[in-house]
């Protein structure tokens, strides 16, 4: 039920739904964390963004590939963050998937 909420805040509460999907984004509940990131990403929002990258720096690969996927599927702030933080090896190249590489190559010829 959270993770619905949290899913349903991102697509409605726009910039003002930031905070809160940052606080979603700590839950120890995998489904909640997972559509905060991708909500937060869908945002485009710098700090969301920064959240989201930082996350990336630490815990198990299965989560690091997680926030790698919300930011290449996210908006196109989103994407050229995520890019100049791979092109700069700040993501973990292991957390970088043969779609997410598809997706921003394919967002950069746009």
């Amino acid at each position: 039920v959270q993770s619905l909420a949290v899913r349903s805040l991102g697509e409605t509460g726009g910039q003002n739904a930031v905070g809160p999907l940052i606080t979603a984004f700590a839950s120890n509940d995998p489904s909640v964390r997972n559509a905060a990131a991708l909500s937060l990403a869908r945002t485009g929002n710098s700090r969301g963004i920064q959240q989201l990258l930082q996350a990336t720096q630490s815990g198990d690969l299965a989560s690091q590939q997680r926030i790698v996927n919300a930011l290449a599927y996210g908006d196109a702030n989103s994407q050229a963050a995520l890019s100049q933080a791979i092109a700069s090896n700040q993501i973990p190249a292991e957390a970088v998937s043969e779609d997410v590489a598809y997706q921003l190559s394919q967002q950069n010829e746009n």
